[in-house]
């Protein structure tokens, strides 16, 4: 009981329990992941292997989300219900994708050793992880509430793309330092020089998503904490794409490379198309975040940038290494 002169009780900041739990889960996550990606990148094959593990934080991730422990969890609008015809997309092309690199990668090993067979795994995990995302988004979308501008949360999106987004620099990496192996022409940039490389582009993947993920949640203290989030993740993709280019660049002016007609255009061009298409998911982010689009429209978006990052340009980008 309280009397009316009696001043009210300060309430409690406002905070999200089930958000830190579901953070300390993939923080958990992400440093097993980057410990795998850190030992196994000594071991080309051994990392090939492990990358098809990155499907274990989406298919664990979605498992959690659809247990009781959110039992405070809205149930907003999900986008991808209300346009099933983009999520069927992204699934279809997908799934044809990774059919068509497991089938590539079993008809390699009945045959002579393809210059670049390990290549596949890192690719396949690429668009596994993907497809996984979406399938669990089209049948039992894992939805966290609000962020703070009112959008469907979904923290599965950001772990989609961190283990996607590492793989792609692993496979590029594979390239770029097979390459210098083969090379006789020397440069500093060795294959110590190249893991250093892997190893900062992956650190900055990882921050990137994290931190963008952080920007789009609910503080007490105001936008200003979304707001600095979302810059730290603007440094890190610029830290991540620079090392990745980088990498590309070397394969472009490799003399291997060179010598062959188009070849070092071709790596050029890879490079010009990522870079345009990297910019494209910000973007989308911020036209969602500024409401200049619908929830809808903006998961459509995310559809289109992810066909484009990961069907198109890792499918003309395969199709060039192989006849490297």
């Amino acid at each position: 009981m309280r009397f009316p002169w009696v001043r009210a009780p300060s309430p409690p900041p406002w905070v999200e329990p089930s958000y830190w739990a579901f953070n300390l889960t993939f923080s958990v996550l992400f440093l097993i992941y980057m410990a795998v990606l850190y030992l196994g990148l000594q071991r080309r094959w051994v990392l090939s292997k492990y990358t098809v593990s990155a499907v274990v934080p989406i298919a664990l991730g979605n498992i959690l989300m659809g247990t009781a422990l959110m039992p405070t969890c809205e149930t907003p609008t999900v986008p991808a219900l209300e346009y099933p015809f983009m999520t069927l997309l992204a699934v279809v092309s997908f799934a044809l994708l990774c059919a068509s690199e497991v089938a590539t990668y079993l008809f390699n090993l009945i045959g002579p050793p393809a210059a670049f067979t390990f290549l596949r795994l890192p690719v396949l995990a690429v668009h596994l992880s993907t497809l996984l995302f979406y399938v669990f988004s089209a049948y039992d979308p894992a939805c966290l509430g609000r962020d703070t501008f009112g959008r469907p949360l979904h923290p599965l999106r950001y772990v989609m793309w961190t283990t996607s987004v590492s793989c792609s620099v692993i496979s590029v990496f594979f390239v770029a330092e097979d390459l210098t192996r083969k090379s006789r022409h020397q440069t500093r940039w060795n294959s110590t020089a190249l893991h250093r490389e892997c190893i900062l582009a992956i650190m900055a993947v990882v921050l990137m998503f994290v931190t963008g993920y952080l920007a789009t949640l609910r503080f007490a203290t105001g936008l200003w904490a979304n707001v600095v989030n979302y810059g730290a993740s603007t440094v890190f993709m610029y830290l991540a794409l620079g090392k990745l280019t980088h990498m590309l660049h070397l394969c472009a002016t490799n003399p291997l490379v060179v010598q062959q007609q188009g070849g070092g255009i071709q790596f050029r061009l890879i490079t010009y198309a990522i870079v345009v298409t990297w910019h494209a998911f910000p973007a989308v982010w911020v036209l969602g975040a500024s409401n200049i689009v619908t929830p809808e429209i903006e998961h459509c978006g995310y559809v289109i940038c992810d066909l484009l990052a990961k069907y198109v340009l890792l499918y003309v980008y395969s199709a060039t290494v192989s006849n490297a």
